[in-house]
């Protein structure tokens, strides 16, 4: 009897121990490829498959239930991941020459996903957290995107860049449900995108070249959507706050400028401008403020500022070289400026 007790003891530690050890699989086809895999910890897994040539990937996973995906299809591709924690996922794949990518993270149930297709882009993910969850998608050459989200949970970033020489940067800290979405179409556009706070919005679209937006929010409940259509445009939006809506969009043209500052609670801003070299600034301090500009055609200039509470500013102006000047300090003040030729 205590033969038989002894056996049943030991084939259940035996299935324990299957159960909680970690996978590894490695396929390599071609040359000089380098595959290092380190897992410590129970139930992680790493999937590593290289082709062509000279590729090398690291990955390095502590803890449980994590797993990793590398797929590298062409020369001197790099791939690095590090991952601390419980229940993280990253996937990285890659097709063309020169690639690299580098995922690091520390936490529990996060996840991340770099495609890249082309030659020597380079994408990042770094994230302290939980919850917190990442894609990067690049086709073209030359391109860089890096997301960081450090000291939060829940928080959501996506960047996606098809061209050649493009830059995204999304960086989202001390606090949670942030979400950033980056989409970027052409050649030699940037995107920053800054996040301070809890249940931030941030949207930036850009197709051209050479497009410039940069998006600034620190607070709680801000919300803000960029749009430029064209060539050499510029949008810079900056939010301190709480409940904070800013949309710019410029399209059908080139070289415009425009700047959106709001520093307070529950302002709205709203630039359009349609045309080539056009130019606006919308300040907003204080609480229920209302500005809103349309520009259509060419040169036009407006500035917009507003200091207080419940303010609301319009501009519309058609055709070409006009500008305008509004200022706003007190309660409760209307302007409206309606400009044609």
């Amino acid at each position: 009897m205590k033969k038989v007790v002894l056996s049943v003891a030991m084939l259940l530690m035996g299935v324990t121990a299957f159960a909680q050890s970690n996978n590894s699989s490695v396929e390599q086809t071609g040359n000089r490829h380098t595959s290092n895999v380190n897992q410590t910890g129970n139930e992680n897994e790493s999937i590593v498959r290289q082709s062509e040539r000279s590729n090398v990937s690291a990955v390095t996973q502590t803890g449980t239930l994590n797993y990793s995906g590398v797929l590298q299809d062409g020369i001197n591709g790099r791939s690095t991941v590090t991952q601390t924690g419980l229940d993280n996922a990253s996937n990285v794949t890659q097709i063309g020459d020169g690639n690299i990518a580098n995922v690091k993270r520390y936490g529990d149930h996060n996840r991340s996903e770099i495609v890249q297709s082309g030659d020597s882009n380079e994408a990042s993910v770094y994230q302290v957290g939980d919850v917190n969850s990442s894609k990067i998608d690049q086709t073209g050459d030359d391109n860089y995107s890096y997301v960081s989200q450090y000291n939060g949970d829940n928080n959501r970033a996506v960047t996606s860049q098809d061209g050649n020489n493009n830059y995204a940067v999304v960086l989202q800290s001390d606090g949670n449900f942030n979400s950033v979405t980056v989409s970027q179409e052409g050649d030699y556009n940037q995107a920053d995108s800054e996040q301070v706070g809890n249940l931030n919005f941030s949207s930036i679209v850009q197709i051209g070249e050479a497009n410039f937006s940069t998006v600034a929010q620190d607070g709680n409940l801000n919300g803000s959507t960029v749009y430029q259509y064209g060539d050499d445009n510029n949008a810079i939006v900056s939010q301190l706050g709480t409940g904070n809506v800013a949309s710019t969009h410029q399209f059908d043209g080139d070289e415009n400028r425009s700047v959106s500052t709001q520093d307070g609670g529950v302002n709205y801003g709203s630039a359009v401008q349609n045309g080539s070299e056009n130019s606006s600034e919308l300040i907003q301090r204080g609480s229920f403020n209302t500005s809103l500009l349309t520009q259509v055609g060419t040169q036009h200039s407006s500035e917009a500022v507003q200091t207080g509470f419940g303010n609301f500013s319009s501009v519309n102006q058609n055709g070409s070289n006009h500008a305008s000047m509004v200022s706003q300090l007190g309660n409760s003040n209307f302007s409206n400026v309606v400009q044609n030729n």
